[in-house]
């Protein structure tokens, strides 16, 4: 089968010096360069982001630079798709650093046209050295090991179906065909001031290609290295990002139920997403529970209930969240 040509896209604002690390780590890669081409979204950066375009631009056959200046993820990756060329869609965030294989992995594994999505691993490459407590927030899983709060992930060293849920937006193979039929993308990673406009990303592109059907790849080839900055190794960015996270699962029970969530469901979509976010099925809103954890489960609840009650007051953000579609022209 011939090779697919493949179009990579990273999205970024305002972080120029990461995205010089990203598309350096392109200029690496094994795969025959007339056979990818590179997209970067500028959504709306302020700093020497086309600065760094600029110098990157010659390094490649094919790159180009799309400026969406509305904020939220979903504009980038979206527009990302509308425009590529590619068969294949390759997205990673500015702050990853490429294996050299990262190309070649995805081109193996979409030889196979019952393959709609695949991931690999995402490994940390930390700013400092890590405090201790990070080891134990690491869980386990028939397929290997993930860190959801960091976005890491290492699966071994074999080609493996895995469910959906496990492949990330810093590392996310698709086909576009794929993508478009399932919709495209939904709202994720807003400006603080935006948050509540958050939603599920690419969690809710990865379960619908797995209710459809198609095949989901773990391929080793695949794989990234994700910065982890100094500043994420902390509580508060544990509450931040926990807090996040319950916006989105929010977001998600909403679009799903067509409404808010009653008191007592929400105590025990409570128990149910905090048992999936730090995998201790003995854990429940009254029982013990580390340092770590009991800050994750805070940030969690505090988001979800932000995010039921901003719906409450506000039918316009209701309807941001039961849109049909998010792929504005």
């Amino acid at each position: 089968m011939e090779t697919a040509f493949i179009s990579v896209i990273i999205p970024t604002r305002n972080r120029a010096e990461l995205l010089c690390r990203a598309l350096d780590s392109l200029t690496n890669q094994r795969h025959p360069q007339d056979k990818y081409e590179v997209i970067v979204v500028d959504n709306g950066s302020t700093d020497m982001t086309m600065d760094i375009c600029n110098q990157f631009e010659k390094k490649f056959v094919h790159f180009r630079v799309i400026h969406e200046p509305r904020p939220g993820l979903h504009y980038g990756r979206n527009i990302g798709m509308r425009t590529a060329r590619g068969e294949v869609l390759l997205y990673g965030d500015d702050d990853i650093k490429a294996f050299p294989t990262w190309f070649e992995g995805v081109s193996e594994a979409f030889k196979d046209p019952s393959v709609g999505l695949v991931g690999g691993k995402i490994l940390p490459e930390y700013e400092k050295e890590p405090p201790v407590w990070v080891d134990s927030i690491w869980q386990k899983t028939p397929w290997g090991k993930a860190l959801g709060h960091f976005s890491l992930l290492d699966f071994g060293d074999e080609i493996k179906d895995i469910p959906a849920n496990y492949v990330w937006g810093c590392n996310f193979a698709i086909r576009k065909r794929v993508l478009e039929e399932v919709g495209g993308f939904h709202p994720d990673c807003y400006p603080h001031e935006m948050i509540r406009y958050m939603g599920d990303g690419e969690s809710a592109v990865a379960n619908e290609v797995q209710k459809r059907g198609y095949r989901v790849l773990y391929h080793p080839k695949a794989s990234v290295y994700h910065h982890i900055s100094a500043s994420r190794m902390t509580l508060d960015y544990l509450y931040a990002r926990s807090f996040n996270q319950g916006i989105s699962d929010s977001y998600s029970y909403v679009r799903k139920e067509g409404g808010v969530a009653a008191g007592a469901n929400l105590k025990r979509l409570a128990n149910e997403a905090i048992r999936r976010a730090i995998r201790i099925a003995k854990y429940v809103l009254k029982g013990e529970a580390s340092v770590y954890q009991q800050v994750i489960a805070k940030g969690w609840r505090d988001g979800y209930k932000y995010h039921q009650e901003e719906i409450r007051k506000d039918p316009e953000l209701l309807a941001w969240v039961m849109k049909e579609s998010y792929l504005e022209q």
